[in-house]
């Protein structure tokens, strides 16, 4: 497996980015809570996978613009994540993992003609129902963020410098880097995944001269976009075969249930396998500019 370094990678790839004006910073943050307001205000209503999905896109998008803001402040503590949007989102997220995981079971065992597996199916809705209690406790007081959001908006400075993006885009490449180069677990793939997801949401914020403010080998071709569905793809198999575990299976007592499930669990450790090599071909051909570039043995997935 090649390895890449992107120790070499400094600034003067971000030649050409401008600075973000206090008005611009105000109009994207108001933008992110309108539409969280709107689409958690749809949420509380029927709990709908797309809309949850839409929350957790939005809420991604500005706590990616906090770190960001982060980057350039001297008060660290002055841009963490508020407490009660990312709880109200990260029970989002179990309530979604087990929502999607009920609709592969039954698309699944439509295909093979076999009975849905009831008992299964219903200890997915019951850990959604109880997760929707949660959410529904959160929202219970305050139906919207905008405390959130007026606490963000008294923080906001004058400018965020380009300095300020330059570290923070340098600091992402160099975590990158790290995980590149210590590849061993599905987790840090995760972490790229999450890494990259960052990287991209930034971009949007320093203009469309993406090849200014990257390496070409990550600028071309749309290529961090990709990479993020790939481990996308990857991460959901990887959820999925979590919702899986002996720990839920020893439950299953309906032979005809459990010899599905355990076929469905086999054919999902096989498409995540092919996906982490897919993923690790995809890595071993990044060459990106001024890198260092290794050969080593890749880990013992293959």
């Amino acid at each position: 497996m090649i390895l890449v370094s992107l120790s070499g990678i400094h600034f003067d790839f971000f030649c050409i980015l401008t600075d973000m004006k206090r008005k611009d910073i105000t109009d994207i943050i108001k933008k992110r809570f309108q539409k969280l307001n709107s689409i958690s205000a749809d949420i509380l209503v029927s709990f709908k996978s797309e809309d949850i999905h839409q929350f957790r896109v939005q809420a991604k998008k500005l706590f990616s613009l906090l770190r960001l803001m982060k980057a350039g402040s001297k008060h660290l503590s002055s841009w963490k994540m508020p407490k009660r949007l990312k709880e109200f989102y990260k029970v989002l997220g179990v309530i979604r993992v087990s929502q999607i995981q009920q609709e592969k079971i039954k698309r699944i065992a439509r295909q093979e003609n076999e009975a849905p597996p009831a008992t299964y199916l219903n200890m997915l809705r019951m850990q959604a129902a109880s997760n929707m209690i949660i959410a529904e406790d959160l929202m219970k007081y305050k139906k919207d963020f905008n405390k959130e959001k007026k606490s963000i908006l008294k923080k906001i400075p004058g400018k965020m410098s380009s300095a300020s993006i330059k570290k923070f885009i340098q600091k992402e490449l160099d975590q990158l880097d790290f995980l590149l180069s210590t590849q061993k677990t599905d987790e840090s793939l995760h972490n790229d995944r999450k890494l990259l997801k960052d990287i991209l949401f930034t971009l949007s914020y320093v203009g469309n001269n993406i090849e200014s403010v990257l390496p070409l080998s990550l600028a071309k071709n749309n290529y961090i976009k990709e990479m993020t569905d790939l481990l996308g793809e990857f991460h959901d198999l990887s959820t999925g075969l979590n919702l899986l575990d002996p720990g839920s299976l020893d439950k299953i007592y309906n032979e005809n249930e459990l010899i599905l499930l355990m076929n469905i669990k086999k054919q999902w450790e096989e498409e995540r396998d092919n996906s982490r090599r897919q993923i690790f071909n995809e890595f071993a051909q990044l060459h990106l500019m001024r890198g260092m570039v290794s050969e080593q043995l890749a880990p013992a997935y293959f």
